[in-house]
């Protein structure tokens, strides 16, 4: 039995070290609030997403399907429709972290733009403080 326990407290330590309570490639496009920010996917919020909250980055820029491409602190994701999106992810001084959000067309459409948030993370909520933006 005392093994048991032991494994058990093993495996919730392991889960607790894994930046489950940490803001990562591997969980952005899930906590991302896109429907808060302007974007290229505004309208699709505005219209799809007036009474709910999406689920996930991935269900409003992707409604089929996505390369998704992680790396490092970094993770892209260019959809059918050939948008491309980019998360770069970086903790800050005071604990926090910084987004650099890349939003572009790859259509022929002229949209791009990238966008330096401040960023809190609080209970799992990402918190978002626009600190730059620069349309190309």
């Amino acid at each position: 039995m005392r093994s048991i326990i032991t494994a058990l407290f093993m495996i919730l330590a392991s889960i607790g070290s894994s930046g489950a309570g940490e803001l990562n490639s591997h969980n952005i496009l899930k906590l991302f609030p896109i429907c808060e920010t302007p974007s290229s996917l505004g309208q699709r919020c505005k219209y799809d997403y007036a009474e709910t909250k999406p689920d996930s980055f991935l269900e409003v820029c992707c409604s089929a399907s996505a390369n998704v491409e992680y790396n490092g602190n970094s993770v892209s994701v260019l959809s059918r429709s050939n948008w491309y999106y980019n998360f770069d992810i970086s903790r800050s001084s005071d604990g926090n972290y910084e987004i650099i959000f890349t939003d572009e067309a790859m259509n022929g459409g002229s949209y791009h733009s990238v966008t330096v948030f401040d960023v809190k993370l609080e209970n799992g909520i990402i918190l978002l403080d626009e600190t730059d933006k620069k349309l190309f």
